[in-house]
């Protein structure tokens, strides 16, 4: 019995620190953005559920979600003896450096939209980025967030959202092509699937 007391209590120290010794974030030095891909969002859904399958959407709740392949991550995991009863967990948001920057960050219709706006023109001043509630202009944001001159850029994005602000005033389906010019040339592009927006 004194045994079984001796390894219990040599043990609590890694059952209460777990991977507790946590770092405020994982930098990942040599990080790109290798590829893009976009989902059809409804924010009248839960953040939980926002991505939408329907086939219709209010345009009112329309939004896009933004999501990049990386070319290296890193994921921390606890190191434990006693990995199922860890007390603790690694959450802290992961920080990069991103190694090229964006030139560009295009938002183009893919059908007619309204009056001003015809199947491939360039649409970004009707969407804003989403963050805590609030909305940001999406090429403030790509200025000021996502784009370098000499340094590498440390980033918190690889996904966000973008919310559309602006109502269609043709009536059908509507898609919308994202392409993103990288400071190395490489152009990123990916196309939402076709919803109707009432």
């Amino acid at each position: 019995m004194r045994v079984w007391k001796v390894l219990v209590f040599l043990a609590m120290p890694y059952i209460i620190l777990g991977c507790c010794k946590c770092a405020d974030y994982i930098v990942v030095s040599s990080f790109s953005f290798c590829s893009l891909n976009t989902s059809v969002i409804d924010t009248s859904l839960s953040q939980r559920i926002k991505i939408s399958s329907a086939d219709t959407v209010a345009a009112d709740n329309f939004g896009i979600a933004i999501s990049f392949e990386t070319s290296e991550g890193l994921c921390k995991t606890p190191i434990s003896i006693f990995k199922e009863a860890a007390a603790c967990k690694c959450e802290n948001p992961n920080r990069f450096l991103l190694k090229e920057s964006v030139e560009s960050f295009i938002v183009t219709t893919n059908n007619d939209f309204d009056a001003s706006h015809n199947a491939g023109d360039t649409i970004n001043s009707y969407f804003s980025k989403v963050s805590s509630n609030a909305y940001q202009p999406l090429d403030e944001f790509i200025m000021q967030e996502l784009s370098i001159e000499d340094e590498p850029l440390e980033i918190l994005y690889t996904s966000f959202d973008l919310k559309l602000l602006q109502k269609p005033t043709v009536a059908g389906k509507h898609s919308f092509h994202i392409e993103i010019l990288l400071s190395d040339n490489r152009l990123l592009r990916a196309t939402t699937r076709e919803v109707y927006l009432n």
